[in-house]
């Protein structure tokens, strides 16, 4: 007669992106899901962990060369305008939950 094991395939696995994960992971987010807006310059600007240690918010800052008007740009003077995104990001799985503006 076979010998039958058991084995528990219901473990708990807890799996804890670091900051370099969901830093890299909203970076990521941003060159496939904002892939058509063509940014100059991305950023980190800041990273934070919640208070229940659940998610990272990561503040990605997308800047575009803007000029503003047709003698500025054959002057050659130009400036970055970079609008913030605030990305929540699940530590557990590394899943982006959220992405917001935020006020300049």
């Amino acid at each position: 007669m076979p010998v039958v094991r058991h084995i528990n395939f219901l473990k708990k696995v807890t799996i804890m992106i670091e900051v370099k994960e969901a830093v890299k992971i909203a970076t990521d987010f941003v060159n496939n899901v904002l892939s058509e807006e063509k940014f100059d310059r991305i950023t980190l600007e800041e990273v934070e962990l919640s208070e229940d240690s659940s998610y990272w918010y990561v503040t990605i800052g997308l800047g575009k060369i803007v000029t503003e008007g047709p003698f500025e740009a054959l002057a050659g003077r130009s400036k970055l305008s970079v609008k913030y995104r605030i990305f929540k990001i699940e530590i557990k799985t590394g899943r982006v939950v959220s992405m917001k503006m935020r006020d300049e």
